[in-house]
């Protein structure tokens, strides 16, 4: 699973203008898919909901766990990226096109491999993720169909993963980051060519959330800081950093997706501020907070897009009685989804505007 700092679950999400996939399960003209797998009996199940009804992705006999990290909807169908733990206890990379599983191949001796991103571009589907050789090093990678394409890193790296993907004529585009003596270095990989993003001198970690690619520049979101000091989000355009606004006391925050419309960058996210989280989103620089019920706590936006000038957030909050509920704002307006069923734990969001 994606292992990403200081937070118990995070999610992304992109949304597009359509003109099918809208069921009116809102009555707003959106359609939400979420994926993600169900605790309530173990082991872990990967499933997704589409409209609040699950569908379960089916692995091998004598599986003990799987999980669904990220899903896509090309033309009515629904691809999901995960992995999934064999009779062995090695864990597996997978994609489901449907609910038709597709195993991802890795080098002989790998002991783990998942696929945290996917897309799919004129019939080809695309992954992104990370195998463990066998010598026990996190190896960033993608895969074309289940043709597997190693990620280059620095002389000196001694680890990588890539969590994100996009694919732009013909062009393979990945986010993530790769690990050397002084901590993780964010990073984005043009086919397999490693481009790295620069932080400030004394943050020792950061981090890249999402990846879009809009005119041939290449847009990240996420963040940079000291682990257990201070965490700031951040977009990069091209190798150009500009940080998001955020109040002055704040040491745990982040930008969790993003997005690109007429010029200006959307990013989406949240901060900590005295000990109260508050979800957010970013035009340009300038943040917009987004509403929860009065005694809600963590609220966490993670992801955004916009469809005739409306921005649209999705994202959860615990509930007074300590309950995730999975919601979305248009603008400043929340719904809530109702689609959690028994220990369904939703990782990521695809949302459908009409």
């Amino acid at each position: 699973m994606k292992n990403k700092l200081w937070i118990i679950a995070i999610i992304a999400f992109i949304a597009v203008a359509a003109t099918t996939c809208n069921n009116g399960t809102t009555g707003l003209g959106i359609t939400v898919y979420n994926a993600g797998w169900d605790w309530g009996s173990p082991p872990a199940k990967a499933c997704y909901s589409k409209g609040g009804v699950l569908t379960y992705l089916p692995v091998p006999t004598g599986a003990t766990g799987s999980w669904a990290e990220e899903l896509t909807v090309v033309n009515g169908t629904v691809y999901t990226a995960g992995s999934y733990r064999n009779e062995s206890d090695i864990e597996k990379a997978c994609y489901w096109t449907g609910t038709e599983r597709t195993d991802l191949p890795v080098p002989s001796g790998a002991t783990y491999s998942a696929a945290y991103g996917i897309t799919a571009v004129n019939g080809v589907v695309y992954t992104v993720g990370e195998y463990t050789d066998k010598f026990g090093i996190r190896k960033a990678c993608y895969w074309t169909g289940t043709a597997l394409t190693d990620l280059s890193v620095p002389s000196g790296a001694t680890g990588s993963t890539a969590h994100e993907i996009t694919v732009t004529n013909d062009t393979v585009y990945t986010a993530g980051y790769y690990q050397d003596e002084s901590g993780r270095k964010t990073c984005y990989w043009t086919g397999t060519n490693c481009v790295g993003l620069p932080v400030p001198a004394e943050a020792t970690d950061s981090y890249a959330n999402s990846i879009t690619m809009v005119n041939g520049t290449v847009y990240i979101a996420g963040g940079y800081g000291k682990i257990h000091d201070y965490w700031k989000p951040c977009y990069w355009m091209g190798t150009t950093r500009t940080d998001l606004s955020i109040p002055a006391e704040v040491t745990d925050s982040d930008a969790s997706a993003i997005t690109v419309v007429n010029g200006t960058v959307y990013t989406a996210g949240y901060y900590e501020e005295s000990g109260v989280y508050k979800a957010c989103y970013w035009t340009g620089e300038a943040r917009t907070n987004l509403p929860i019920p009065a005694g809600a706590i963590y609220p966490i936006a993670g992801g955004i897009t916009v469809v005739n000038g409306t921005v649209y957030t999705a994202g959860y909050y615990q509930d007074e009685f300590h309950v995730i509920k999975d919601c979305y704002w248009a603008g400043t307006e929340r719904t809530d989804q109702n689609i959690h069923y028994g220990g369904f734990e939703t990782y990521y969001f695809f949302i459908v505007v009409e």
